[in-house]
């Protein structure tokens, strides 16, 4: 006598039960009220304090490195590693400070029918 569950349907392999999990629409919200929030004062200088002094200190670290090298491979390392900083912070910066201000103004940079009548091209 064996001891196995009786199934209650045709086997599915275990990689499509998972992406059927993934995939499902309970899994992850459509619409999140975070998402969807009015940005708040705090948080904008929260984002400054915390990703302002990056692209700061990874432009002296820059500096410091070219002025006294110690190997090629090190040098060209922590440049590729200080420009990803600055790149990352710079559009973490710009993105979250546009928002807020698009938030605060009103304007959804979303939609479509936000176009100014008087910079429109005539053709």
């Amino acid at each position: 006598m064996t001891n196995a569950a009786p199934e209650k349907g045709p086997y599915v392999p275990i990689g499509d039960r998972i992406n059927q999990d993934v995939w499902h629409d309970n899994f992850v919200p459509k619409y999140s009220d975070l998402a969807s929030a009015r940005p708040k004062l705090v948080v904008i200088i929260g984002v400054w304090m915390i990703f302002g002094f990056t692209p700061i200190f990874a432009t002296l670290v820059l500096v410091d490195r070219w002025r006294a090298p110690d190997s090629l491979s090190q040098i060209l390392f922590e440049s590729v590693f200080c420009l990803a900083a600055i790149l990352i912070s710079v559009a973490i910066l710009y993105t979250q400070t546009r928002r807020f201000f698009t938030a605060r103004s009103g304007i959804d940079p979303e939609d479509d029918d936000n176009t100014d009548e008087e910079f429109v091209s005539p053709n």
